[in-house]
């Protein structure tokens, strides 16, 4: 924060010496001889530069406290609520008491990892062929709380296989425990054996080759800025201060190589294990000296990235946590991403710069229409009660309009009926073309695999079998009013209270409910279960828009010139009292219940129920993705969204 007492002091200051400047000439004194004048004029100059040096000292001293006080940058967000982010030296957080554990170098583990590991170490040393040693990692149960990941190291050079395993934590992800792996490998070596590294993961081999061996030609910002930088640190300076050669090289894996084959069962069986983790002391490393810290563990991605998923998360939640958003989408985890967004985007990239008038006119249509936004006469009468006398719908005239209504309006009925038929009739079209376009992309994968000298089983081609009457009732039959529009007439649902209803469906959201029995009706890979589900549901958005909504819009724009409403006083800015703006939100809030849409029962404490606008849960959430104990819903990820491909 800006002290501004001292930027008045300086403003002041400067005030002062101007002052001092143009007075001097005043307050002279009137000298008769010429000799007088000179040393008057002497005397006035040396106190001017006096002044001068005492006007300086004191700017050089407001300067450095302003220096002092005012940040370098501005906070990218609320430090109150925001993730704790620190920047601490000698990065290791204070010791808590645990298990037993022995300290090898950088290394602390278990006193029995560390004896085997010292097994290795006092071996004969032989370089007349490089010692090759073979390393692997294991990440199990990734997005559960049970995950764990892990790594093995094999040598086969002696009469018995010599093993080296254990358990590490932190950010979890297969890159990590391969690294751990090589790490290991490395250290349990003797310091002057030649050794050759072999593993099957190739991005850690590049990483080594950039990181460790060529480490000195490599830009500053890669070497801090790259995932896990202090444990590639740490192996950097293992690698430079032994006297033997290391040499790292990738191997293919699952390709009955014995050493990559015990390798990898080593990391499996010390990942099911409960061995305390090996730990990283990153303070025998040189090259990076200040790390940030999260919740007391040491953030091992890059920090740009972390902060840019903390934003992306914390929009996700802050999103999740309206209203409108709740009653809309009353279960955002069982939504279809992929193709309830690319009904939103017209199968158009978000992240390019695509864009013209008619593409910006659908995808606000479509956005306004998922997210229960439509102008429907109850939100224009809460915006313009001089405008708007009423809310009645203007094609049944017997219900107030709001968003729902729209969609279950009982002029709308017939036209609902038709669409879900002929959507129906085009079902076993899609299905087949579905099907071929499976079977030939699994054809392609296959040719791949033969060119590169795999020896996969030849795919066996799948068939459509076209669904019953029956198949299909039961599919949709989780959709709340899916079997009376399937059949003309009146029917019960089969849930009580359906958690989706028809009207979802026309507005353009796929459940992954109803993929799920979908796909179990077809009798068909989940992938063209989604395909036709994806061409269905975009077939029943599209003509209702074209066959409900566009109509609508009609009958209430004929309605609006009959009562003298042009396009200019919708326009024009309204001062007067608003209407009831509860039931602005698109739906029309009824006695009991709340705009959310539950009932005020459901509440607590006057808090609507599921997510709310809290960032700490959100990192909470990020910091669970993070540790491999949850996954990231698409959502929350960031980077291009994957479109379905049809």
């Amino acid at each position: 924060m800006v002290n501004f007492g001292s930027s008045n002091a300086l403003i002041c200051l400067t005030l002062h010496v101007t002052n001092v400047a143009t007075n001097f000439g005043r307050q002279r004194i009137p000298c008769s001889t010429p000799q007088a004048r000179r040393l008057q004029q002497k005397k006035d100059k040396e106190a001017l530069r006096q002044q001068h040096r005492l006007v300086v000292a004191r700017l050089k001293e407001i300067l450095s406290s302003l220096k002092e006080t005012k940040p370098r940058y501005k906070p990218a967000f609320d430090t109150d609520a925001s993730f704790p982010l620190q920047e601490r030296h000698q990065v290791q957080p204070p010791p808590v008491p645990g298990p037993p554990t022995t300290q090898i170098g950088p290394l602390c583990l278990s006193p029995v990892e560390a004896a085997s590991m010292r097994v290795v170490q006092d071996t004969h040393v032989d370089n007349s062929t490089p010692r090759v040693l073979y390393s692997d990692g294991s990440l199990l149960n990734s997005g559960t709380l049970e995950v764990s990941q892990a790594f093995g190291v094999v040598d086969l050079t002696q009469d018995n296989p010599l093993t080296v395993q254990g358990r590490t934590d932190g950010h979890a992800s297969s890159a990590k425990a391969e690294l751990m792996g090589l790490l290991a490998a490395v250290l349990s070596a003797p310091p002057e054996q030649d050794i050759v590294v072999k593993l099957d993961n190739q991005s850690v081999v590049d990483q080594y080759s950039r990181l460790v061996k060529n480490r000195r030609d490599t830009l500053p910002r890669k070497r801090f800025r790259s995932t896990y930088a202090g444990i590639w640190a740490v192996l950097w300076q293992a690698v430079e201060s032994r006297p033997g050669r290391v040499e790292v090289v990738w191997i293919k894996g699952h390709s009955n190589i014995h050493g990559n084959e015990l390798a990898d069962q080593a990391a499996k069986v010390a990942a099911q294990s409960g061995s305390v983790p090996w730990m990283v002391d990153l303070t025998q490393q040189t090259d990076i000296t200040t790390f940030a810290h999260c919740y007391g563990g040491i953030v091992e991605i890059d920090l740009r990235q972390l902060l840019k998923q903390q934003s992306t998360i914390r929009h996700h939640q802050a999103w999740t946590s309206q209203r409108r958003v709740k009653r809309a989408i009353p279960d955002i985890d069982d939504v279809e991403w992929n193709s309830t967004l690319a009904y939103v985007h017209d199968r158009h990239a978000v992240f390019t710069f695509y864009s013209n008038s008619k593409d910006s006119h659908q995808r606000t249509h479509h956005i306004k229409k998922l997210h229960g936004m439509l102008p429907t006469l109850n939100s224009m009468q809460a915006r313009k009660p001089n405008l708007y006398p009423t809310c009645v719908c203007r094609r049944c005239e017997l219900e107030k309009e709001d968003n729902d209504h729209v969609w279950k309006c009982p002029s709308a009925a017939e036209t609902t009926t038709e669409i879900w038929k002929e959507a129906m009739g085009k079902i076993n079209e899609w299905g087949v073309q579905a099907t071929n376009s499976y079977n030939a992309a699994r054809k392609r994968e296959y040719k791949r695999a033969v060119d590169r000298g795999r020896q996969v089983p030849r795919p066996v081609p799948i068939h459509w079998w076209p669904p019953s009457d029956a198949d299909h009732v039961r599919g949709f039959s989780s959709i709340g009013g899916a079997r009376a529009v399937h059949s003309g007439s009146p029917a019960p649902d089969r849930d009580e209270k359906p958690m989706w209803n028809v009207s979802d469906l026309l507005r353009g959201i796929t459940p992954l409910s109803m993929l799920t029995e979908w796909s179990a009706v077809f009798r068909t890979p989940m992938s063209i279960a989604k395909t036709v589900l994806h061409k269905f549901v975009g077939y029943l958005e599209a003509q209702a828009s074209e066959l409900i909504w566009k109509p609508r819009c009609s009958a209430t724009i004929a309605w609006e010139q009959s009562q003298g409403i042009s396009a200019k006083d919708k326009t024009s800015k309204y001062t007067g009292p608003r209407g009831d703006w509860s039931q602005g939100y698109g739906y029309i809030t009824h006695d009991g219940f709340c705009p959310c849409g539950a009932s005020l029962a459901t509440h607590d404490e006057g808090r609507c129920p599921g997510a709310t606008k809290d960032p700490r849960a959100a990192d909470e959430r990020l910091l669970e993705s993070l540790l491999g104990r949850r996954r990231l819903s698409m959502m929350e990820r960031m980077g291009r969204i994957p479109f379905i491909r049809i």
